[in-house]
């Protein structure tokens, strides 16, 4: 009798990790002139946007660890000289969002098993350089971290591009359960990849008007 209550029950769970999933999430932060960019880099014309992206679950399960990496060459970076030694510093992880640089965003003290790391060209930008001072250009973001707070709605990077280079960018993002199990997406995939978050290009330019106009974005695919 207990053997087959053991069974019941897991066939129970096997059901339940198979309904379950995870979908990408993308708020817009940034969508000059309306929502201009956070000084000093105000400047920052239009069509350059801010996003920030994430993981929601589907069945609320949660989420203890991520793999994050974005290529193409496609995001906004502002590397600052932090130490004062002559040369600017990468800044691949932060919590700021209004500003033109492209970050993940773990939680402080997250433990990374890869990174964070990220590349800048330092040429590209319509935002004037000043050499080994500030440098603006464009690159790449990769990371792979575990969440000490386990959640179901984990926040992944910050992301500031023009829309029209989204053909060229690469998101794949992977997720486990704080047992290891691997999340998957609703098309029963590993990975959620970058139409998961972000829209077409000009998807996301009428959608940035629609939000200076006061409606608002919070853009969740499957």
């Amino acid at each position: 009798m207990l053997r087959n209550t053991f069974a019941v029950l897991a066939l129970v769970l096997t059901a339940a990790s198979a309904n379950a999933a995870m979908i990408g999430t993308a708020t817009l932060i940034k969508n000059p002139p309306g929502l201009a960019f956070n000084a000093p880099d105000s400047g920052m014309p239009f069509p350059y946007q801010a996003y920030q992206i994430g993981i929601s679950t589907t069945a609320g399960e949660l989420v203890g660890a991520v793999d994050v990496t974005i290529n193409g060459n496609a995001l906004h970076q502002k590397w600052t000289d932090t130490d004062d030694d002559g040369a600017t510093n990468p800044s691949p992880n932060s919590p700021a969002v209004g500003n033109v640089d492209s970050h993940l965003q773990a939680p402080a003290g997250s433990p990374f098993g890869a990174g964070p790391s990220e590349t800048n060209g330092k040429t590209g930008s319509p935002l004037a350089s000043t050499a080994n001072v500030t440098e603006f250009g464009f690159g790449n973001l990769s990371g792979a971290w575990g969440i000490l707070v386990p959640t179901a709605t984990p926040g992944l990077a910050y992301l500031v591009f023009d829309p029209n280079n989204i053909p060229s960018m690469q998101i794949v993002v992977k997720a486990a359960t704080p047992l290891g199990a691997p999340i998957l997406s609703t098309r029963g995939t590993d990975t959620l990849i970058t139409s998961d978050f972000i829209p077409e290009p000009a998807s996301v330019v009428l959608l940035g008007i629609a939000l200076v106009g006061g409606l608002g974005l919070r853009r969740r695919n499957g």
